[in-house]
């Protein structure tokens, strides 16, 4: 395919691969264009927020009639989280600021918060080899096993049982992302995970998320390392 010759591709184009990839997979699944490119908007989205896909962007204001060209940088999987995100379907959100908007024709997202745009991010893309990985394409001959997303599911969550605040969940999201960046796990000098160091990451995330006076305890944090932590330091 042409478009596999590219290093990178706008969020738009990307989003049109990934509908072209899903109709080819399962072309009896889709009413129309529209419905496979809104599949493929929400798969992207649902893939950034665990942290399993990376959307670079440069930060400013998407507004403005002249961007500032700056460095391009990872926008963080929290970004993706889809009770801060709205669009066209949504008029409004039940939950606190942030909220991100984002205009997939403009390859941009506009931050929000108390009413007031405080930021974004233009120029989003996404890597040609990581949409590969996830969304493979299929053979052209349409033989041969069928292809699935090469990324680890993520570790079965435990139910709620009034105790434990649903929300912290995210913490497991927040430790696959962490898993999937290029320096990986924090590891002690013999291999084994580093789990002091793992935790004090948590924390640092858990701050700027929930605010300083609606923290997870070091007793939740301690729960919630245990068996995903121990499963993820298996990985290859």
């Amino acid at each position: 395919m042409i478009m596999a010759k590219f290093e990178w591709l706008w969020l738009n184009k990307a989003t049109q691969l990934v509908a072209n990839r899903l109709t080819k997979a399962a072309p009896d699944h889709f009413s129309g264009r529209d419905n496979a490119i809104a599949t493929a908007r929400g798969e992207i989205l649902e893939q950034g927020w665990l942290g399993a896909l990376e959307i670079e962007g440069m930060r400013g204001d998407p507004e403005a009639e002249v961007q500032i060209e700056r460095d391009w940088e990872i926008i963080h999987a929290s970004y993706w989280d889809e009770r801060h995100r709205l669009d066209e379907k949504k008029e409004s959100l039940d939950v606190f600021d942030p909220i991100v908007l984002i205009d997939w024709d403009a390859n941009a997202i506009t931050v929000e918060a108390e009413g007031f745009v405080t930021g974004g991010f233009h120029s989003l893309r996404i890597k040609v080899e990581a949409i590969d990985r996830i969304w493979p394409p299929r053979p052209e001959a349409g033989i041969g096993p069928e292809s699935k997303p090469l990324v680890p599911s993520a570790p079965a969550l435990p139910k709620n049982k009034g105790g434990r605040p649903p929300k912290y969940k995210i913490l497991y999201l927040e430790l696959i992302r962490i898993a999937n960046t290029p320096d990986g796990l924090p590891l002690t000098p013999d291999k084994s995970l580093d789990r002091p160091a793992l935790k004090r990451q948590l924390q640092e995330f858990a701050v700027p998320y929930w605010g300083p006076d609606d923290q997870p305890s070091d007793s939740l944090i301690d729960s919630l390392l245990k068996e995903p932590a121990e499963w993820l330091a298996q990985k290859p």
